[in-house]
């Protein structure tokens, strides 16, 4: 099961003159929970119904993404309050008790839905030399105000200082918002696919795989 839908919701195209972006930490991880079910809707209201079980379930999710080796995960603050969030990953591995994690905030039913809902949407594995970036997330009232290309910024900072050979994400289709900011940040398009699964479910044609190069 994936952190993440695999793309962004992000929107914002403006820059943010007084954001200020640090590694998070274990506590953090109901606030960035809460950013992430409400910036991707179309994505966990299929998994989990609600917003609120949504952040339930994966506010200790993130607190093991948090703590994971080979991942990092920045915050963005606006005075003094999460308001995205984004994950830089550059090792795949399994979250365990994921299922026992879900079981506990939504029962057993809701377990197996939410898990084999976000079946769909699991992350490949970064390749060496790759940074992959994931659970870019603006809390709605940000949006297009510059925190998700601080996000991204802070993103590719950390890669290079990983010394990896490109950045690497995927964004839906139809999200035209999400495209035109990583354009800006100088990726580019290196693969479309089609699913007729994510457009049941999620309501989208498929996903744009998208790259920069960083030496």
């Amino acid at each position: 099961m994936a952190n993440d839908p695999r793309y962004s919701d992000e929107r914002d195209e403006s820059v943010s003159p007084d954001s200020v972006v640090r590694v998070a930490t274990v506590g953090d991880a109901p606030a960035i929970a809460l950013v992430v079910a409400r910036a991707f809707p179309d994505k966990f209201l299929p998994a989990f119904r609600t917003e609120a079980r949504a952040a339930r379930a994966l506010a200790p999710y993130m607190a093991a993404e948090i703590g994971r080796t080979g991942n990092t995960v920045f915050v963005a603050m606006r005075g003094g309050v999460i308001c995205g969030s984004v994950s830089v990953c550059t090792r795949r591995a399994f979250v365990p008790g994921v299922y026992g994690m879900f079981w506990d905030a939504l029962g057993f039913w809701g377990m197996v839905r939410a898990v084999c809902v976000l079946g769909f949407l699991s992350d490949p594995a970064p390749a060496p030399g790759e940074a992959y970036v994931e659970v870019l997330a603006v809390a709605p009232e940000w949006q297009r105000h510059g925190i998700g290309r601080t996000l991204m910024t802070a993103a590719e900072a950390h890669a290079r200082t990983l010394h990896k050979r490109r950045l690497t994400l995927y964004v839906t289709a139809n999200n035209a918002g999400a495209q035109s900011l990583y354009l800006a940040q100088g990726l580019a398009v290196t693969r479309r696919t089609r699913s007729i699964a994510t457009w049941l479910l999620f309501r989208t044609s498929g996903f744009w795989r998208m790259e920069k190069p960083l030496i």
